[in-house]
């Protein structure tokens, strides 16, 4: 089964970014091997990166960051996710801020003590293209 994440960076909770999700995951979400969920971070309450660097010297299985905040459980579903998409609306001209915080604050990801969310998800892309080349998946969009 892969599953795919969808992130809408949002703060209209049920608005346009949440709609374009939802349009792009019914092309997919009929096939039998995938499985799709979608996040709103309209709703959660997280504050940017504070680059104490706590995940870099002290982040343990399950404890990826010192703030106690919404981000603790987004964390989960990335690491269960074989594809991501980010949806976000454009404020002047760039990502929303709760985008641009939640992205930052995937740096727990990234340092080298801890888990490597782009090696991961590399392995996992590997996985999905055996599958389609094996012809047990098509995605037609």
């Amino acid at each position: 089964m892969i599953k795919i994440l969808g992130i809408s960076g949002s703060p209209v909770k049920g608005g346009n970014t949440v709609t374009l999700l939802k349009d792009c995951f019914s092309h997919i979400e009929n096939h039998d091997s995938v499985r799709t969920e979608i996040i709103t971070l309209a709703n959660k309450r997280f504050d940017g990166c504070k680059h104490c660097n706590w995940c870099v010297k002290n982040q343990s299985e399950g404890k990826f960051c010192i703030q106690e905040d919404d981000m603790n459980m987004i964390y989960f579903h990335f690491l269960d996710a074989q594809g991501i998409i980010l949806a976000t609306p454009v404020h002047l001209g760039r990502l929303s801020g709760l985008m641009a915080n939640m992205i930052d604050r995937l740096r727990v990801f990234v340092h080298e003590s801890g888990i490597s969310l782009a090696r991961i998800l590399a392995e996992r892309v590997l996985e999905l293209a055996k599958i389609v080349k094996a012809g047990e998946m098509a995605l037609q969009v």
